[in-house]
């Protein structure tokens, strides 16, 4: 199928918000922030410019938390850092191995649009790495860490 101009216009107008903003982002994976998602999102994003080096989100159970900073943060930040790696420490290897699932698969499905794409051998669900050098390690309480420089 051919793409008007007008198509790849708005097609690079898309790919342009999404990388600039993680709202945007959301909404691209069908996610609609509430007003307090926009407020992690916010948080996130001036972290993020900012030299402070901890961030602590306290939301309540259900806020989204897991699905703004676990599942559309790492391809988000990713697509605007692909050379840089990120850690993702959870308290069971099944969620470490389920969000790292999730991120890989968004940024294979979404790889035009965040302009970064998988490492060929990276099939692993909660270790993989990006053609452009980023790596993803997630990890569960008890697993080692050593020899990852995230």
């Amino acid at each position: 199928m051919e793409l008007t101009s007008q198509d790849a216009a708005q097609e690079l107008i898309t790919r342009r918000k999404v990388r600039l903003c993680l709202a945007e982002w959301a909404r691209h994976k069908g996610f609609e922030p509430a007003k307090h998602h926009l407020l992690i999102i916010n948080e996130i994003e001036s972290f993020l410019k900012s030299e402070d080096e901890v961030l602590l989100l306290f939301a309540p159970p259900g806020s989204a938390k897991s699905t703004y900073v676990s599942v559309l943060l790492p391809s988000w930040y990713l697509a605007n850092h692909p050379t840089k790696s990120i850690l993702a420490a959870t308290h069971s290897v099944e969620f470490a191995e389920r969000w790292g699932r999730r991120v890989r698969n968004d940024i294979a499905n979404d790889t035009k649009t965040l302009g970064i794409e998988l490492a060929r051998d990276s099939q692993a669900a909660a270790r993989w790495s990006l053609a452009s050098g980023g790596e993803y390690y997630g990890v569960g309480a008890g697993v080692g860490i050593s020899g990852f420089s995230g």
